[in-house]
């Protein structure tokens, strides 16, 4: 499956969590977690640094390992109550 682009109706939501993060020997990445308002995740894709997209639950990250600042930034979005989230 090759990546396509849709255009999605998305909204910044608030920053969550900040951490550096060193994928390689002291190669470090500066990550700023923001949440996020998407309208449809059916129309979502992804680009061609990725090999796949998915939606997995809170609980259930589909066995992807990943460093604990996204566990951690993931159970601080699900924490955000539905009544704060636009309607679109």
């Amino acid at each position: 499956m090759s990546p396509t682009r849709h255009d999605l109706t998305i909204e910044t939501g608030p920053l969550l969590d900040t951490w550096v993060y060193e994928p390689l020997p002291e190669r470090r990445v500066l990550v700023l977690t923001y949440g996020c308002f998407v309208e449809a995740l059916g129309r979502m894709a992804y680009s061609v640094e990725h090999k796949a997209l998915g939606s997995f639950g809170v609980d259930a990250p589909g066995g992807i390992e990943r460093p604990a600042g996204y566990a951690r930034v993931v159970l601080a979005w699900a924490a955000v109550s539905r009544t704060d989230r636009p309607e679109f």
